[in-house]
């Protein structure tokens, strides 16, 4: 069985981050948007709708195809995929056009989201696989926090458009490093495996699958509508500057994202606490927080 990899643990991270990326890296930029492209607040949001769209269909693409055609091609054709759709945001002159462009850009950089962890299992069993994922969700969790920061930096010196061409270089660099440092990991498939892939229950009749993925559905619909409205909110009620900006908002990434690693594969609090109450004690802290979101707010408008 082979060691774990830096050079992997570092690759699949960065490709893994790509969904972070679309949706995190250009909010503070939105008003900026808005302004520049003649749309409203509301059309300049679907334009993260429709990349949020792209991320949960594109999984759907990718997956299956790598499942039958192997890794390496349908991760070169997402990355592609990106690069080129990242251009297009960047030259774009029109909101609908823009709005289309990101659910391509949502689209191809579910490629990268699922496909690392296709690799990671392929490549590795048992507790070389949970030492993966734990090393993996670690390069990953810094992307949500570090990604409205620098957009937030990048924006005050540059036009928005340079927020996108940042992302397209993103790619190549990616690229490149997907096809030097990564190899074909999908293994020869068995007829055991796939006669035991044909007995499986269809996730969609999985009542218990279903209401833990309406759980996460409903919690991440709470946190992707503060990302959406924060940036008109932060800067048009509160008059912050885009550099301002971002140093309120990683707080919000760092609770949202990185806590659920506090249970991370094979700690101890996992093996004590049931999956069930974890999600209700999670639920029970999305639920309160946009209330002392609301006090801190209120406070702040009264001083």
């Amino acid at each position: 069985m082979p060691r774990i990899s830096l050079s992997w643990v570092v690759v699949l991270g960065l490709l893994s981050a790509i969904g972070p990326l679309c949706t995190d890296f250009y909010p503070p930029a939105l008003p900026e948007i808005t302004q520049q492209l003649s749309a409203t607040g509301t059309q300049t949001q679907l334009s993260l709708t429709a990349a949020l769209i792209g991320l949960g269909l594109g999984q759907l693409f990718f997956g299956p195809l790598s499942d039958r055609i192997g890794r390496k091609k349908p991760l070169a054709l997402s990355l592609l995929l990106f690069i080129f759709s990242s251009a297009m945001c960047a030259i774009t002159y029109d909101i609908h056009m823009l709005i289309a462009w990101r659910f391509l850009q949502g689209f191809a950089g579910a490629g990268g989201s699922v496909l690392s962890r296709s690799i990671a299992r392929d490549r590795y069993q048992g507790t070389l696989l949970t030492q993966f994922f734990a090393l993996l969700m670690t390069v990953n969790g810094i992307a949500p926090v570090l990604s409205p920061v620098l957009g937030g930096w990048i924006i005050t010196a540059f036009d928005w458009r340079i927020l996108f061409w940042a992302m397209a270089a993103i790619g190549v660099v990616l690229l490149l490093l997907s096809l030097t440092v990564l190899h074909e990991t999908l293994p020869e498939k068995s007829a055991a495996s796939v006669a035991q892939r044909q007995d499986e229950t269809p996730v969609l009749k999985n009542r218990r699958f279903m209401r833990y993925c309406l759980i996460q559905a409903f919690m991440m619909a709470g946190l992707f509508s503060y990302i959406g409205s924060s940036s008109f909110v932060i800067q048009s009620e509160y008059a912050m500057s885009d550099a301002v900006q971002p140093a309120v908002r990683p707080e919000r990434y760092w609770a949202d994202y990185r806590g659920a690693d506090l249970f991370p594969p094979g700690a101890p609090l996992q093996r004590r606490i049931s999956a069930a109450r974890r999600s209700i004690a999670g639920g029970g802290v999305c639920r309160h927080h946009p209330a002392l979101r609301l006090a801190t707010a209120a406070d702040a408008g009264a001083g």
